[in-house]
């Protein structure tokens, strides 16, 4: 599954520099994400979505999630792309608060390649793994 998102919902990482090689600003650019780690060493990265994060289901149905944290490590001081693992929090689903889980080693890469009008890719789960919705209150299936 692929989610498109704004190439400045990249900057949320901390400690994570996104620096712009070549390319004018009207065409696609390709970005790198920079670690100033020490050689031999790895940088921790946090971040934070400030938007709400929507999930459309199989069956067209939606859920929301107010909050969205990452967390990750960069093993190379300077790398085309990102992975990190989201956690959700504060989510809902037909209007009933639900839980947002992700399972089996799902994560989230970034890509450093965006488009003429700014927006990057996201592959979510792209090893396996799923993300799991369970809406709290609801009558057992």
């Amino acid at each position: 599954m692929i989610r498109k998102l704004k190439a400045l919902g990249l900057a949320l990482v901390a400690a994570v520099v996104l620096s712009a090689v070549g390319a004018p600003a009207a065409s696609a650019t390709t970005h790198d994400f920079e670690c100033n780690a020490l050689p031999g060493k790895s940088c921790w990265v946090t971040g934070y979505q400030h938007t709400p994060f929507v999930f459309e289901t199989n069956t067209g149905k939606k859920a929301g999630c107010k909050n969205v944290g990452y967390v990750g490590t960069m093993v190379d001081r300077t790398q085309d792309d990102l992975t990190l693992t989201p956690t959700f929090s504060e989510c809902e689903f037909a209007g009933l608060e639900a839980t947002v889980s992700v399972n089996g080693g799902c994560t989230f890469t970034f890509t450093g390649q965006t488009d003429e009008v700014g927006d990057a890719e996201v592959h979510i789960c792209p090893t396996g793994g799923n993300i799991t919705i369970k809406v709290l209150g609801a009558p057992a299936p």
